[in-house]
């Protein structure tokens, strides 16, 4: 192909070839050049597949574009050739490109572009416009005063997440009063408001043994995602600093072969256990928000990986996943930021609305007992069939009827005389305020690793105050009756007393021998539950 130009253009472009200064040199050997504002790379950089030239063309980049400058690189898009004139290429995008460059250049624009070879052959290649942010030195001081705020936002974040998590653990020891001083207000403040009320009550079954197997599987789940995440982040922790100490580099092998961020991953799942060992909707909204926290704690140690070892890491995030297998991520890619937050919009429906299915499944599968005005739930599932029998003529013993307001709707908690968990229900004695025991360690370990027995008696040595027999034996057909009044609601079915904005207010409770129909004592109750105001579960 001949170019033909006027006498006066050509010229011109005579006079500006005679001043181009051309360099033969090898970039991946790093070559001294003078600072430019504006660096074009056409199609160079896709041609260096091996991470030490890479990393060589970066410092060279670095070294020779000025502070406000620009970079125009070009290579063969992800769809592109996998070869160009008979040698092998990396392909990119602009943020797999911005992910190479680091922290100096910032992705200002990417577009695509389809070239047409002399042969007619269609090839598919991206340009992206970079600028030039800051001196190496600057970049890592802000990068420094930037870490070390978030690290303290999230630092306090996670913190708080798991006060409110280990909540059942505080109650239970000789802190309680501490934490609920400072932590009642807030509880009993979301509680008071229709709009979030529900963010203080509870979805699934604390203190009532779940009442089939799919309920039962749920609760061992969750046993299960607590400890097996507490495991595995202790084998990450050790990966990690046992690396730092040796010095070996980035952590890429063991655990962190599979995924990069296995630590989280392990967080996250403890948190989802502890969501359902300790019920409560606000555990669940902060576990939200810290997976949130979580992608951007990990996001910021990749993005100082790859200034520390900018060439092993980013091979490395090529083989790996952040959160799940390569594979698995591939099939579904998240790379936008408006995919991202998608992704987390329809995580927080599925988990947030999950836990309101779970609430309303729970409730509808109670063993409850209803005539008239009174709901009556068996704690125990051996002790349904007791209630179905007897409950009616329990209800007509003169010391208990007596006390029945009329047309007033009642909860009735029917549970052995020592059972460990009526302190949640009502104030019933200083015996049932387990904070005022010195069990702590034994009993939270119960909690976790028997979640059914703790409640039902075979662990009552870590559980129960001393002086007092098992649930059964020697307590025989001795049943507890707490009754509490049910307010703000219709009450037209036995659901209604469960409602999250159900006020439910305890009353009196009476001991009776439910098989001779004995009263054996009666008491009036406070108003508030061993905790105080504090929202506790209602099953």
């Amino acid at each position: 192909m001949t170019l033909e130009y006027p006498p006066a253009h050509l010229s011109r472009i005579t006079a500006f070839y005679e001043k181009v200064i051309k360099v033969k040199a090898d970039v991946a050997a790093g070559p001294g050049l003078e600072t430019f504002d504006v660096w074009h790379d056409r199609a160079v950089f896709h041609f260096l597949t091996v991470p030490d030239d890479r990393a060589a063309y970066r410092r060279l980049l670095a070294q020779s574009v000025s502070v406000g400058g620009h970079a125009v690189i070009g290579s063969f898009a992800l769809d592109g050739p996998e070869k160009g004139s008979g040698l092998e290429v990396r392909r990119y995008d602009g943020p797999m490109l911005a992910a190479e460059l680091g922290p100096q250049f910032s992705l200002l624009k990417s577009e695509r572009e389809i070239h047409v070879t002399p042969w007619g052959k269609p090839q598919s290649f991206q340009f992206s416009l970079f600028k030039r942010l800051c001196s190496p030195e600057l970049l890592k001081h802000h990068a420094r005063r930037s870490m070390s705020k978030s690290k303290a936002y999230l630092g306090s974040a996670i913190v708080l997440y798991f006060v409110i998590c280990f909540e059942i653990l505080i109650m239970i020891s000789p802190f309680a009063g501490f934490f609920y001083s400072a932590f009642s207000p807030f509880l009993v403040g979301l509680a008071k408001y229709p709009a979030t009320s529900w963010l203080s009550a509870f979805f699934f079954t604390h203190m009532v043994v779940p009442p089939n197997n799919l309920l039962k599987l749920v609760r061992v789940l969750g046993s299960v995602l607590f400890s097996a995440g507490i495991v595995v982040f202790l084998i990450c922790v050790i990966q990690v600093y046992s690396s730092k100490l040796l010095r070996r580099g980035p952590v890429i092998k063991g655990l962190y072969s599979f995924i990069r961020h296995p630590q989280y991953i392990a967080l996250a799942a403890a948190g989802a256990g502890l969501a359902i060992l300790w019920p409560r909707f606000l555990v669940v909204v902060l576990w939200l928000a810290m997976v949130f926290v979580y992608y951007l704690l990990a996001k910021d140690e990749e993005g100082r990986m790859q200034r520390q070892h900018p060439a092993a890491y980013q091979d490395y995030m090529e083989r790996t996943g952040m959160f799940l297998p390569r594979k698995i991520e591939n099939a579904v890619p998240v790379t936008t930021g408006a995919r991202r937050l998608a992704a987390f919009v329809v995580l927080a429906i599925f988990v947030v609305g999950g836990a309101f299915v779970l609430r309303q499944y729970t409730v509808e599968h109670l063993p409850l007992w209803t005539d008239s005005k009174v709901v009556v739930l068996a704690v125990l599932a051996e002790d349904e069939p007791m209630m179905e029998h007897r409950m009616s003529d329990v209800l007509n013993l003169d010391p208990i009827k007596s006390r029945l307001a009329e047309n007033q709707p009642y909860l009735v908690y029917f549970l052995p005389r020592n059972y460990v968990m009526q302190g949640l229900i009502a104030d019933t004695g200083d015996d049932w305020q387990l904070y005022k025991r010195h069990h702590t360690i034994s009993r939270f370990g119960d909690w976790i690793f028997h979640p059914f027995t703790h409640l039902g008696g075979a662990h009552a040595s870590a559980f129960e105050p001393e002086g007092h027999s098992h649930h059964g034996g020697a307590e025989g057909t001795v049943r507890r009756l707490i009754f509490v009044k049910i307010s703000s609601t219709s009450a037209t079915k036995a659901a209604d007393a469960f409602s999250i904005g159900a006020t439910r207010t305890p009353d009196f409770m009476v001991d009776v021998d439910v098989h001779t129909l004995t009263v054996l004592g009666t008491k009036n109750l406070p108003v508030e539950t061993a905790w105080g105001k504090v929202p506790t579960p209602s099953f």
